[in-house]
């Protein structure tokens, strides 16, 4: 497992240095070659969140699981922008960004040539579900706020082999301020969610 590891840390190290930061700090491996099968069999989850703090700062953290909640990755990482274009729409879109870039990495390393991944978010502009044409230069669409992230996920996409379905769905979020919530009872997105969005706070409050 250790060497399982170390591989798919070496991977992350070989990808483009824009994309190695925003991967960020791995929190938590565990299970790498079952979270592989898991989504060979249509078994696996994924969902991010971002927060913004102060000092023009903000964060994303992200976690692809198994739906038996054993198998997961984990990371957190700082949203790069200058102060004009930090609001949460784009810290949102690298969280996906990051989710989309680790499940090419585990599926390139792990042969996997179908299978699934149910991908989830709560921020519906951030699931980039309207199609994007990343092969026209002269486009009025390009002057549209985050164009340049949302291009990068379609990329993203198009590097998943094709077997290898992606199913984009919005949750709602913050679930845990209403009064009657229960995390226990409540669905494996929706719970991740909330931990993610609590992982980033976190990361905001330590020194940068």
């Amino acid at each position: 497992p250790n060497e399982e590891i170390e591989d798919f840390l070496s991977a992350v190290e070989q990808l483009h240095p824009t994309l190695r930061r925003n991967i960020g700090g791995i929190q938590e491996v565990q299970g790498l070659s079952e979270l592989a099968e898991a989504i060979v069999t249509d078994n696996v989850m994924a969902v991010s969140d971002a927060s913004l703090g102060s000092r023009n700062r903000a964060a994303h953290a992200y976690i692809i699981e198994s739906r038996c909640e054993k198998f997961k990755i984990i990371g957190v990482a700082p949203v790069d922008c200058d102060p004009d274009d930090l609001e949460s729409t784009r810290a949102e879109l690298w969280g996906q960004v990051a989710i989309h870039t680790v499940i090419n990495v585990l599926v390139d390393m792990s042969n996997i040539r179908s299978g699934s991944v149910d991908i989830y978010g709560d921020n519906k502009d951030s699931l980039v579900l309207q199609k994007i044409r990343c092969d026209k230069l002269a486009y009025p669409r390009f002057f549209r706020p985050n164009m340049d992230l949302k291009m990068e996920i379609v990329h993203q996409r198009t590097k998943t082999p094709t077997k290898v379905q992606l199913n984009l769905a919005h949750i709602k979020g913050h679930q845990d301020r209403n009064a009657n919530f229960s995390y226990d009872t409540a669905t494996q997105s929706t719970k991740r969610n909330i931990d993610m969005d609590e992982l980033s706070r976190m990361f905001l409050q330590t020194d940068q």
